[in-house]
């Protein structure tokens, strides 16, 4: 399911809808551009992102969330596994200074060499297909292999503990939260996650989106910083 939703289905979606492609979409019709807004406005507050920052984005899709950031920042690197994602963004994003590579997320944090200009980081929508050791690894790596990160914005998180506000009550979803492989992917609990950043170096902030997010109700986002 996975790779089918990553790799496979943008292929079928208009080549300029670039939220569809990366299924930023609410009961398949893509998401309004005030929900997009709302995202970005987090974001670059979380972040507290500045003109002279250089942003490293794992898990960038096709770029088309980073960009509408791209003003606020110095330099920007998006990594994503899907060669389709990643050549949409090329080819309709990325100008110097501002460039996308093709990576499985825990491969390229094993093989990246060390880097000292990245500022910030980004993982936003895609954490939750990590496996939970994956998960470590790259939050581990990211903190020791590029130590002038000081803030890292991880996003979209589905709440193991408000599963059911989301799941229909008739359907069991006891093995679905566990499974990278399922439409959502992972849930977890902020106490999960706090354990997790404290684990690999980070301490931990949570945000919450207004209720007005079309998934407020179930996911969070947060913040680590050094």
């Amino acid at each position: 399911m996975k790779d089918y939703i990553h790799k496979e289905f943008p292929k079928s979606c208009d080549p300029n809808d670039f939220f569809a492609q990366v299924k930023r979409t609410v009961n398949g019709k893509p998401v309004p551009q005030e929900q997009i807004n709302m995202i970005v406005d987090s974001i670059v507050s979380g972040l507290q992102l500045g003109t002279n920052d250089v942003m490293f984005d794992l898990g960038c899709g096709n770029g088309a969330l980073s960009m509408l950031m791209f003003s606020s920042m110095k330099k920007y690197h998006g990594v994503d596994f899907s060669d389709f994602l990643v050549e949409v963004a090329k080819k309709n994003f990325e100008k110097p200074g501002f460039t996308f590579e093709v990576g499985e997320a825990n491969a390229y944090m094993n093989e990246v060499e060390a880097n000292q200009e990245y500022t910030k980081a980004l993982c936003y929508g895609v954490f939750s297909y990590f496996e939970r050791e994956v998960a470590e690894n790259v939050l581990h790596k990211i903190f020791t292999k590029f130590p002038n990160i000081s803030r890292f914005y991880i996003g979209n998180i589905p709440d193991k503990n408000r599963a059911d506000k989301f799941f229909y009550k008739e359907i069991d979803y006891s093995q679905l939260i566990h499974d990278t492989q399922s439409a959502i992917g992972i849930w977890w609990t902020e106490d999960e996650f706090r354990s997790l950043a404290s684990k690999t170096g980070w301490n931990i902030e949570f945000i919450y989106m207004p209720e007005s997010f079309y998934s407020a109700h179930y996911r969070f986002d947060v913040v680590l910083s050094r």
